[in-house]
């Protein structure tokens, strides 16, 4: 989930929880809702979602439509989308999606190395591979976090990350130059493609990560 749509979707919850009808279908919404963006800013930690739930329906099996029970989930409910809010609106989820995708991306470029310490033509095949998807979804993820809608010509990619500033200087003609790079590995052009050449693109892309998803 973007985080744009989550800070959307945990404000219209949090309105719910806060200045809804106490009715048990809203308890319900607001409680199924909670732990459907807490799983998307988090991840899916299952103590984390269970205490959750476990706090919100304290008083449910006393009587799951009385009044005190249906404002009790509403008010636990309230306080993590509250607590939510106040983390995405202070920059945290930012920085925690970044690290995430950064991780992700490093693992990519360590299998890609990993491949390439191996001698022979088929352990740079592979490597190439690896590097020509690090590079492109780096590119690509890093458009999403410029908040631009995805180009289908990772070409276009590269002109609207140099508009927004993303790309800047030097950049800009690195990123393009390694076009002919990805084209060939992914098309499996082995002849046209070299370790050097392969190393240098992985570099780039670590600067990149560095850069925006440290």
């Amino acid at each position: 989930m973007q985080l744009s749509v989550l800070k959307t979707r945990v404000a219209a919850l949090l309105e719910l929880a806060t200045k809804g009808q106490t009715s048990l279908p809203n308890a319900n919404q607001v409680l199924e809702g909670t732990l459907t963006v807490v799983r998307a800013a988090y991840g899916d930690g299952e103590n984390r979602l269970a205490n959750i739930r476990s706090s919100a329906e304290a008083y449910f099996k006393q009587d799951p439509s009385a009044d005190y029970a249906i404002i009790h989930c509403m008010q636990v409910c309230g306080g993590v989308l509250a607590n939510l809010k106040e983390e995405i609106d202070a920059g945290l989820l930012d920085s925690l999606e970044a690290r995430v995708t950064g991780d992700v991306l490093s693992d990519l470029v360590k299998l890609a190395r990993t491949a390439l310490e191996e001698a022979g033509d088929g352990a740079r095949n592979v490597g190439a591979v690896l590097t020509a998807a690090a590079y492109e979804d780096t590119l690509r993820r890093l458009l999403r976090k410029a908040a631009i809608a995805d180009k289908e010509k990772l070409a276009d990619v590269i002109t609207s990350l140099k508009d927004a500033g993303f790309l800047v200087g030097p950049e800009v003609g690195v990123a393009q130059s390694h076009l002919n790079f990805r084209n060939r590995a992914l098309h499996a052009q082995w002849d046209a493609l070299d370790r050097t050449v392969i190393n240098t693109v992985l570099a780039f892309v670590e600067q990149l990560l560095l850069k925006h998803f440290a």
